[in-house]
């Protein structure tokens, strides 16, 4: 998700109100995937970058973390009703305690549902999840659990946050942006990005469906 800030800047309304706008909309996106029975989908909400934001901003985001949090727990019957796995993928340690432990839980209660998959990204970026992958490889090999010489691709990837998660058939990137640099620019050939001119906040199931 992109384009909240701008969003509020378009329309005049305070910087809170873009990122509760936007977090509204990507709970409606979501609903629309599972509908048009979408068995995965990978919400990018929350960088590592994110944290060279103003305090305010910060304490904002997490406060919509919060919330997300607390939708998913108030509705913790749908969620095993509708077989839905929630994983949240980051740095969890950079987290408040409160909302790490919060995920714990959530995960927690639904790692056995194998229906539609919700994966969240929060404190991630994909260029720290390659060096926390090789960091890994190369524990392994101090270990005597791997020799150097067999390392593969696939030795790094087993390591990364992302493991569990699908290869991507496709990616909306929102805003008009094309660049990946700091999101999943390991995971994603060049040929599925599908970029919308719409802000992270100004979508709908039309502009899901086509390619702008």
């Amino acid at each position: 998700m992109d384009g909240n800030r701008r969003y509020a800047k378009d329309v005049g309304i305070p910087l809170a109100m873009g990122h509760v706008e936007g977090f509204q909309m990507m709970q409606r996106i979501i609903r629309w995937l599972y509908l048009l029975q979408v068995p995965e989908v990978t919400v990018y909400a929350f960088s590592i970058e994110n944290f060279k934001r103003p305090q305010s901003e910060i304490a904002i985001l997490f406060s919509l973390v919060r919330n997300a949090i607390h939708h998913i727990k108030r509705h913790e019957v749908d969620y095993k009703k509708y077989n839905t796995r929630v994983k949240v993928i980051g740095r969890l340690n950079m987290l408040p305690k409160d909302i790490k432990e919060s995920i714990v839980d959530i995960e927690t209660k639904t790692k056995d549902n194998d229906g539609f998959r919700i994966n969240i990204a929060v404190a991630y970026t994909s260029r720290d999840d390659i060096a926390g992958g090789i960091r890994s490889v190369c524990s392994e090999v101090q270990n005597n659990l791997l020799k150097s010489e067999n390392i593969s691709v696939k030795d790094i990837e087993r390591n990364m946050l992302t493991n569990n998660c699908s290869l991507p058939e496709i990616l909306i990137r929102t805003s008009g942006e094309t660049r990946l640099n700091i999101k999943f620019f390991a995971v994603f050939p060049a040929e599925i990005l599908a970029k919308s001119n719409s802000l992270g906040c100004d979508k709908n199931i039309y502009l899901l469906s086509t390619k702008q």
